[in-house]
């Protein structure tokens, strides 16, 4: 496996050995998903992180639909997985705009349409292949990535770790319409950074004080991983 440090524009993996080759994007337009010589393929899988907003989880939208929905058809064509980062507003829903964007998404790569492609000479294949759960991650294709915690409240694109935990305070935080998005869009899985760079717990823990806990989001009580992981199990996502 590879996974690029830091954010770059390429793809990169050492050898045609690896079987997985992951890498986190900020320009999609400058994308480059290389391949070795001799006909041989950097890594069996390409899988793409990048982010819709103006930041990782915040901003409003920096490209228009038709930018997004190109450069998701252009990771699939090379056979990978794109990851989108969808901002979630302080309030704890998804704006409409995103929510839009990602329907564009999921209408341009329908079942009907993949079905087309990949009737389209199907490459042999070389070296090594993915495992049954491989392909059928592979298969899934779309992942909603959501980057909601204590930087939707201050701004910062990577949190310190001496917030107030009083600053996360959602007024009208529904997971389940995050799931509906999901569903409706195409994307069959969430990613939820439950602590990112700055520590901040999105459920309430023993291990930390810079946790839910100290929230006044019901009370000290709230538990944004369980509600999105019941939001899943009700409405078929993972």
């Amino acid at each position: 496996m590879a996974f690029n440090p830091g954010v770059v524009d390429r793809i990169i993996s050492v050898t045609p050995y690896e079987d997985y080759s992951a890498g986190e994007i900020n320009d999609p337009n400058r994308l480059m998903i290389r391949r070795s010589v001799n006909g041989r393929m950097d890594g069996t899988q390409v899988h793409v992180l990048s982010f819709l907003g103006e930041k990782w989880g915040m901003g409003a939208p920096r490209f228009t639909a038709e930018q997004v929905v190109d450069w998701s058809r252009k990771v699939r064509k090379s056979d990978g997985v794109i990851t989108w980062d969808v901002p979630v507003q302080t309030n704890g829903l998804m704006a409409q705009p995103f929510m839009d964007q990602l329907m564009a998404i999921g209408k341009a790569l329908s079942t009907s349409e993949k079905a087309v492609d990949d009737a389209v000479n199907p490459p042999r294949p070389y070296g090594p292949v993915p495992s049954a759960p491989q392909l059928a991650w592979q298969e899934d294709e779309l992942t909603m990535f959501v980057h909601f915690g204590m930087n939707t409240y201050t701004g910062r694109s990577t949190g310190l770790g001496k917030e107030d935990p009083a600053l996360f305070n959602p007024t009208a935080l529904d997971c389940r319409q995050w799931v509906r998005v999901a569903g409706e869009t195409g994307f069959k899985g969430i990613i939820l950074t439950a602590k990112h760079h700055d520590g901040f717990c999105l459920w309430p823990t023993k291990t930390t004080e810079h946790s839910l806990k100290h929230s006044p989001w019901k009370n000290g009580k709230g538990d944004v991983v369980r509600e999105l992981a019941e939001a899943c199990r009700q409405g078929d996502s993972y």
